[in-house]
C-alpha cells in the first residue's frame, strides 16, 4: 500500500469517528476528540516480525532464543531470554530468567527525561532493598536508543528502546487475590511510599499524564467515545463530584513520588511455601516486587491507594468485591495512617479512577476494536463502578470497618 492510499484511509476512518461524534456538543468536542485520534495512530509503532531479534542483536549484543509480547497499553514489551554467549563489554553476567525488551509510546519517547527519571527511582528503590528492575547498557554503553520506525501509516517515527533485567515473578490473577495477599499488596504499597518520601525530581514534578488521576476533568476530551453507553451519565456526575468533593482538599493532603498504576499487571507475586494458611485460603501469596514505574508522578498518597483498591476490586472474585478496600488498608495501615481527608474522599477516588479507566479504555477499543484484554478489563471495570456508586459511603465504610476490627484495627471510618 503506497503512501497515498495509507493518507486516504487515515482520512476516511477520521471521517467516520467525526461523523459518529458530530452530536455530542458539537464542533469544538468533535475537534477535541479527533486530535485524541491522530495523536493515539502514533502512539505504537508498526514493528515488523524480525524487529526483537534484529535489534537485541544489533543494540546489545544478544542472540535471542525466545520472545514472548507481554500485555502492555501504550507501550511494547517483550520478554526475551537470550544465547549465554554476549558480545557487550558492558554486561558483566548471564541472566538465565532473561531481559524485558521495551519500545516506548512515541509520546513519552520524545524527551529522554520520563526515562532518566524511571532509572533513577530504580536505583533509589534498589538502596532501599527494593527488589526492582534494572536497566541494561547496550553496546554503545548506553541505557536507551533512539529507533526510527514506520507506523501503520508507513510514516517514519522516533521510539525510546531500552532493555531491562526480567524480575522473576508472577503477575496477580484473580485466582492469587485473596485476603492475606491483599493484606500483603497493602503493606507494600506503604513501604513503597515510605521508601519514595525523600525522592526528588524536576521533571517529574512538572510532568502532565493523562494517567494522572488528579487529571480526570480534562478527560473530556475523551467522551464522544462514550455518549451512548450506559455509563455516560454517570461519569459526567462523578467528574462533577470529583471538582467539588475532591479538588477543595488537596492542599491538605500528603504529596510524594507515587507508582500512579498500581494494577494486577504490575504486581509480582510468589507461593510462600511452608506457611499456614488463612482459613478457607488454598494458597499464601507474598508480594515479591513491582513493575512499571512509566506512569509515576508527584501526587497525593491516598490517590496511589484508591487506585490500587480499584483494579484489585475489579479483578477479586473470591469475596464481595466491596470488601476488597477493608483487606488492603488492614495491611496498609500497619505502615501508615489515614487523616480524615483522605478517609472523606477514597470512596469518590476509587469511583474516580474506575471513570477514568472506562473512558480511556473506550476510546482504545473505538480506535482499535481487537484488543481483546482491553475489553476484559473495560467490563469489569463496568461492572464494579456501578457497585461502588450504588454503595453508599456510609455502607461501604461500615463494612470496611468490620474486616479492620478482624485485623485488631478499631474505628477507622466509623467517626466521619
Amino acid at each position: 500500500m503506497n503512501s497515498e492510499e495509507n493518507m486516504s484511509n487515515r482520512k476516511s476512518f477520521e471521517g467516520d469517528l467525526l461523523l459518529q461524534t458530530k452530536s455530542n456538543d458539537e464542533n469544538q468536542n468533535s475537534e477535541e476528540f479527533m486530535a485524541v485520534v491522530r495523536q493515539y495512530h502514533q502512539m505504537k509503532p508498526n514493528l515488523p516480525p524480525t524487529f526483537v531479534k534484529n535489534v537485541t542483536l544489533r543494540l546489545y549484543g544478544m542472540t535471542v532464543v525466545e520472545n514472548q509480547e507481554l500485555d502492555s497499553y501504550d507501550d511494547f514489551n517483550y520478554h526475551i531470554t537470550v544465547d549465554q554467549v554476549i558480545n557487550n563489554d558492558y554486561i558483566n553476567d548471564f541472566r538465565p530468567a532473561g531481559y524485558v525488551l521495551k519500545v516506548l509510546n512515541y509520546k513519552d519517547s520524545q524527551n529522554n527525561n520520563l526515562i532518566e527519571a524511571m532509572h533513577f527511582v530504580l536505583n533509589h528503590l534498589k538502596r532501599k532493598s527494593f527488589p526492582v528492575q534494572a536497566f541494561v547498557s547496550n553496546v554503545y554503553g548506553e541505557m536507551w536508543s533512539s529507533e526510527t520506525i514506520v507506523n501503520k501509516f508507513s510514516t517514519k517515527q522516533t521510539y525510546i528502546v531500552s532493555m531491562m533485567t526480567y524480575l522473576e515473578g508472577k503477575t496477580m490473577t484473580s485466582e492469587q487475590i485473596n485476603p492475606s495477599s491483599l493484606y500483603n499488596i497493602g503493606i507494600y504499597a506503604g513501604l513503597l511510599q515510605k521508601a519514595l518520601e525523600d525522592f526528588d525530581n524536576d521533571f517529574l514534578t512538572k510532568r502532565e499524564n493523562q494517567w494522572d488521576l488528579l487529571e480526570l476533568p480534562k478527560l473530556v476530551k475523551f467522551t464522544p467515545a462514550l455518549e451512548h453507553k450506559e455509563e455516560f451519565q454517570l461519569l459526567k456526575i462523578i467528574m462533577t463530584d470529583f471538582k467539588k468533593e475532591v479538588v477543595p482538599v488537596l492542599e491538605h493532603l500528603t504529596k510524594v513520588l507515587i507508582h500512579g498504576d498500581l494494577n494486577d499487571g504490575n504486581i509480582l507475586v510468589k507461593e510462600v511455601m511452608k506457611r499456614k494458611n488463612v482459613q478457607k485460603e488454598k494458597t499464601t501469596y507474598d508480594i515479591v516486587g513491582i513493575i512499571d514505574f512509566l506512569d509515576m508522578q508527584y501526587s497525593y498518597t491516598i490517590v496511589d491507594i484508591a487506585i490500587l483498591i480499584a483494579h484489585m476490586s475489579a479483578e477479586c472474585t473470591c469475596m464481595d468485591p466491596i470488601d476488597v478496600g477493608g483487606h488492603i488498608l488492614a495491611g496498609y495501615m500497619t505502615i501508615k495512617e489515614l487523616t480524615h481527608n483522605e478517609k472523606d474522599i477514597l470512596r469518590l477516588l476509587i469511583c474516580s479512577r474506575l471513570a477514568q479507566l472506562i473512558i480511556l479504555n473506550e476510546f482504545t477499543l473505538l480506535i482499535d476494536p481487537h484488543k481483546k484484554s482491553v475489553r476484559l478489563y473495560l467490563e469489569n471495570y463496568k461492572r464494579i463502578i456501578w457497585k461502588f456508586w450504588k454503595t453508599s459511603k456510609t455502607e461501604l465504610y461500615r463494612r470496611w470497618d468490620v474486616v479492620l476490627r478482624d485485623n485488631n484495627i478499631e474505628n477507622v471510618f466509623t467517626i466521619l
